[in-house]
């Protein structure tokens, strides 16, 4: 299994030095992944709440710092060594699909083979609106952005003629190290699981239990045998909170897997593990916003969780 750390370049712990200390400390421990998410801006006075909150509706605030995703992986690829950087996930309606293509594919020649592109379709109306975007057409649109992508990765002269895109006889150079960079689709969702069977390489769940966790990949595998995808193709990765407490936490006490002892994470890790999830991202979430407590975090990943993983 590999283990990747999310850095917070949205909210108030956004500022270079707790993302660069995270994300150097990371390069250092042999941590496989760093990543950053993705938004625009966020309304003062949002129509829908946060849609991965569990308990009371959480909105987000318009006060919110937000630093550009692929700004900040560019910015980590130019002083890291060897881990690898993505985004979890870039909301993929936002962005005209040319420009992207560009930015990921310079991304992964600067640091060869070190990127990573989580998508999804994005979900607040407001920010559609501000750039113009047709909320309705969210799903359609980024699944032929997927292909316009591969296309231009793979292929000297391009072609793409589709309902939202169209180009033909485009050089497009340099390509990203192999010529591909790994798609994961963001989402519990079943149209996400129909996406990342259709068109990932890898299915990227958010913040799940382990029994909701083994009823989605369930659900996938069936999602798979009717796309006819073999589901061992697609990389299964879980996005979660990560919290570390002194004395164990009890299971009412632990609303989602991951805070706890480091033993406590260990043993849901080695569960998820068990289960097929190939990849872990962890978001930690210190005891205050400073720089110094994110990075205490990301070693307790690096010098407890991962050598436990690797014993």
């Amino acid at each position: 299994m590999e283990i990747g750390v999310a850095l917070p370049n949205i909210g108030p712990s956004a500022n270079r030095e707790v993302l660069f200390g995270m994300a150097d400390r990371a390069d250092e421990l042999g941590i496989d992944t760093v990543w950053t998410g993705d938004h625009l801006a966020f309304p003062y006075k949002p129509q829908l709440p946060y849609p991965y909150s569990r308990d009371e509706p959480r909105f987000l605030s318009g006060e919110s710092p937000i630093l550009d995703p692929l700004a900040v992986m560019a910015a980590i690829i130019g002083r890291t060594k060897r881990v690898r950087v993505g985004v979890s996930v870039l909301i993929l309606p936002y962005r005209h699909p040319l420009v992207t293509a560009k930015m990921l594919a310079s991304m992964d020649v600067m640091g060869p083979g070190r990127v990573v592109l989580g998508i999804g379709v994005g979900w607040i109306p407001e920010e559609f609106a501000a750039v113009n975007a047709d909320i309705k057409k969210r799903g359609a649109e980024s699944d032929e952005q997927l292909r316009y992508f591969r296309e231009l990765w793979a292929n000297d002269q391009a072609d793409h003629k589709g309902k939202f895109y169209e180009f033909s006889g485009l050089g497009f150079f340099p390509k990203p190290t192999a010529r591909s960079i790994p798609i994961w689709v963001g989402g519990n969702s079943a149209f996400a699981m129909r996406r990342a069977a259709r068109l990932g390489d890898g299915l990227h769940f958010i913040d799940l239990t382990r029994e909701e966790l083994l009823q989605h990949i369930e659900e996938f595998k069936r999602v798979c045998e009717t796309e006819d995808r073999d589901v061992g193709d697609v990389v299964l990765s879980v996005r979660s909170g990560f919290r570390v407490t002194e004395k164990p936490l009890s299971d009412q006490e632990r609303e989602i897997p991951f805070a706890g002892t480091p033993g406590q994470i260990i043993e849901d890790l080695q569960a998820f593990e068990a289960m097929g999830i190939r990849h872990v991202c962890l978001g930690p979430r210190p005891r205050d916003g400073s720089a110094e407590a994110h990075v205490e975090l990301v070693e307790v990943i690096g010098k407890e969780v991962v050598p436990a993983l690797r014993d």
